[in-house]
């Protein structure tokens, strides 16, 4: 499943466990026709459509639990891990996959596996941002242990915009599965990354079998999906 392709009621879903509110996130379109959605503010490049959304909550449904078990497959809902000192973040899941949450203050982690992908992410608060620099350097220094061992020559990082801050990534490909089959359970690509937000820092491990493949493309659609709920 491609959750690219979900509609706009689907991607919003993450909302549903909060209590009836009023919310709101921004469309963002760029100039070839790509479509996200934020919290905030669209880069000055792109168009920006404020989109509503009366928050509503799901019968039976807490933050301590997960709806994605309640929708039928291949739908697309929701989790919320709490963060201590930053509040609740949710995280857009396909009902497809396994969802485990582990909040063990200060430090709260999510962890989604589906069909040839898991996904990691750990929530660490921090008071304080980091500078641009600071951040690609610390992703940087992260990468390091991983090129003795893949195909990259060095630290290739890249940026992508999250609901809670910029996120700084470097993927990595194992140099023995370029010309091995890949086992089942293992991975061949591992993309590595922190997001940055102005009271925490998320730790971002992405296993696929390829940042080509739609696995990895909709890992990617997870971090573009996280929201601080305030």
């Amino acid at each position: 499943m491609n959750i690219r392709e979900i509609s706009l009621g689907a991607v919003l879903s993450l909302l549903f466990l909060l209590p009836a509110v009023a919310l709101g996130v921004n469309k963002c379109t760029d100039a070839t026709g790509h479509v996200s959605y934020q919290s905030g503010t669209c880069p000055v490049s792109q168009a920006t459509d404020h989109v509503q959304v009366d928050g509503v909550q799901v019968a039976g449904a807490s933050p301590a639990q997960s709806p994605a078990g309640e929708l039928a497959p291949g739908e697309v809902g929701s989790v919320v891990i709490s963060v201590p000192g930053v509040g609740n973040v949710g995280i857009m899941v396909s009902s497809d996959w396994k969802v485990l949450k582990r909040e063990e203050p200060p430090v709260s982690t999510v962890k989604v596996s589906g069909w040839a992908m898991i996904i990691q992410l750990t929530f660490l608060p921090r008071p304080g941002s980091l500078d641009e620099e600071a951040h690609k350097e610390s992703v940087r220094q992260m990468g390091e242990r991983y090129l003795s061992s893949s195909v990259e020559p060095a630290v290739q990082l890249r940026r992508l915009a999250t609901g809670v801050g910029p996120a700084i990534l470097a993927n990595f490909n194992e140099r023995k599965y370029q010309v091995e089959e890949v086992p089942a359970g293992e991975y061949s690509s591992i993309t590595i990354g922190q997001i940055n937000h102005e009271r925490m820092t998320v730790a971002v491990t992405i296993l696929t079998n390829g940042s080509d493949t739609v696995q990895h493309d909709n890992a990617l659609l997870v971090l573009e999906s996280i929201l601080l709920i305030q």
